[in-house]
C-alpha cells in the first residue's frame, strides 16, 4: 500500500509529472518538446512489459479525512478568469491527503511509446487529480479490476493528444465521485482526449448531479458530472480518421445507487440536473450516457448495452 500526503494539486502541476504513485518512463511536460527534462532522472523512452497488481493508495488517512471531501473552504472557488495566478482557483488546501495521480503514463521520447501495460486489482481512495491517465502514445494497454474514488479530476482519463494511441481497454473497473477534491470544478468517470482505439467495457461510475458547477471560464461550459463518458478536444486531442470507441456494457448511478436513465437525462447536451446521453450512428444502436463537450469531430463511438 501506499499513502501520499498532498493536500493541494497545485497551478504548476498541470503536466502532473512526479505526482504519480506508479510512472511510467517519460517526458516531465505534457508535450515533450518543451523541455529535455525526463520524470524521475530516466531516459524518457517508453516503458515496456509493466504490469502493477494488487495494490492499495491512499486509504491509511481516508477514514481520518473523509468529512474534508467535498468540504467548502471559503474563497476558494473563484475561477472566473484564466488568470489563474491573479485568483484562488482551488488556490488552498483541501486538507485531504494524497497523491497527485495513482497512475501517471505520461509521453515519451520515442515514437514507440509505452507499451504493454497491465494495470490490476488497484483501489485508490483519492487523488488531488486524475486516478489513472494515459498520456501520449501507448499501445497494448489494459486495466481493469480497479475501483477508484474522490478525484479532483477525471477518474480514468486516455489523453493521446495527438499521437494516437491504440487498442487500450479499461473493464471491470469502478469509479465513484469525480472531481469532488476541487468540487464543482472538472472531472467525469472517462474522459479521452485523442486516441485510435480503446474498449470500454463494464465500467461502473457513481456521480452526482450538482446544484451549482462552477462554469469554465474559457466558454461558460459545465465540466464536471456532466455524463458517465466525455469524449474530448480539448488539450491537444485528436481523433485519427478510422478511430473507435467501444462501449461493451455499463452501469451509470447518483452516489446512492439509483440507476441514471435516457428518460431522465438530456440529449447530446448536459442540462441542469440532467445528465447528457448520446446514440450513435448505425442500425441496432443505443443510446448511452456519453457525449462530445467540443462537439463530435469525426469520433466513432460504438455501443453494445449487456443485460
Amino acid at each position: 500500500s501506499f499513502q501520499g500526503v498532498d493536500t493541494i494539486r497545485p497551478n504548476d502541476n498541470g503536466a502532473l509529472c512526479g505526482g504519480g504513485v506508479f510512472e511510467t518512463k517519460g517526458c516531465a511536460e505534457n508535450d515533450c518538446k518543451a523541455s529535455n527534462v525526463n520524470n524521475g532522472g530516466s531516459d524518457g523512452i517508453g516503458s515496456v512489459g509493466v504490469i502493477i497488481d494488487n495494490v492499495r493508495l491512499n486509504d491509511y488517512y481516508f477514514a481520518e479525512d473523509r468529512d474534508k471531501i467535498g468540504a467548502v473552504i471559503t474563497g476558494n472557488a473563484n475561477c472566473t478568469t484564466e488568470r489563474w495566478d491573479d485568483q484562488c482557483c482551488f488556490c488552498r488546501p483541501n486538507g485531504v491527503r494524497s497523491s497527485q495521480v495513482a497512475i501517471w503514463v505520461p509521453q515519451t521520447r520515442n515514437t514507440e511509446g509505452t507499451r504493454n501495460l497491465q494495470v490490476r486489482n488497484v483501489v485508490s481512495r483519492s487523488t488531488q487529480a486524475d486516478c489513472i491517465n494515459l498520456h501520449g502514445y501507448v499501445r497494448d494497454a489494459v486495466v481493469q479490476g480497479t475501483y477508484c474514488e474522490s478525484t479532483g479530476d477525471d477518474v480514468f482519463a486516455l489523453w493521446g493528444a495527438t499521437s494516437n494511441p491504440e487498442n487500450i481497454t479499461f473493464a471491470d473497473s469502478i469509479a465513484v465521485n469525480p472531481g469532488i477534491l476541487r468540487p464543482n470544478w472538472y472531472g467525469n468517470c472517462v474522459a479521452t482526449y485523442g486516441l485510435k482505439s480503446v474498449v470500454f467495457k463494464n465500467l461502473r461510475c457513481k456521480a452526482p448531479t450538482l446544484k451549482s458547477p462552477i462554469p469554465s471560464p474559457s466558454d461558460g461550459s459545465i465540466q464536471i458530472d456532466t455524463s458517465m463518458f466525455a469524449f474530448h478536444t480539448s488539450f491537444d486531442g485528436q481523433y485519427p480518421a478510422g478511430n473507435t470507441i467501444e462501449i461493451r456494457g455499463w452501469t451509470f448511478e447518483d452516489l446512492q445507487g439509483k440507476p441514471y436513465t435516457l428518460q431522465d437525462g438530456s440529449i447530446d447536451r448536459p442540462a441542469p440536473g440532467k445528465m447528457a446521453w448520446s446514440q450513435a450512428a448505425g442500425v441496432g444502436t443505443v443510446a448511452a450516457p456519453y457525449y462530445f463537450p467540443g462537439g463530435n469531430q469525426g469520433v466513432n463511438v460504438h455501443v453494445k448495452q449487456s443485460n
